[in-house]
């Protein structure tokens, strides 16, 4: 029981991270820099209409990339783990072959995406523009 509730505290730490992104609208000469804390969303510079279909856009692109990422792990790890065709289920060697990859594909995501996070936050205190 205290593993889960610390396990829930870390994600619950992680989830309030401050992410910075920066957007140009297709309209807007200079870009929009806007913060998010978990549900919070500012997005100076975009009226009530443009905020809703960027919020849109930002939910179809996610779900997109979720999904990308998730057939990339369930594809690599069956080809990795899965090569005993005789049964219907895993075998055990499978089962922890396939716990092990998702374990660490995940651990490698979650550390590049860090990285990401780091990089483009040490670029906006410089002042540089990411991408660039």
């Amino acid at each position: 029981l205290r593993s889960v509730e610390s396990s829930e505290a870390s994600t619950a730490q992680k989830n309030k991270r401050r992410l910075l992104f920066l957007i140009t609208p297709s309209h807007s000469p200079s870009p929009v820099l806007f913060k998010t804390n978990t549900s919070t969303i500012i997005m100076e510079g975009l009226n009530a209409s443009e905020q809703r279909e960027f919020a849109a856009r930002m939910e179809r692109k996610q779900l997109k990339e979720f999904m990308t990422m998730y057939s990339k792990l369930v594809q690599r790890c069956f080809d990795d783990c899965v090569n005993d065709f005789t049964t219907k289920s895993l075998i055990s060697r499978e089962e922890g072959c396939t716990l092990r990859c998702v374990d660490k594909f995940l651990k490698g995501s979650q550390r590049l995406n860090e990285r990401f996070q780091e990089q483009n936050a040490a670029m906006m205190q410089s002042g540089q523009m990411p991408g660039r």
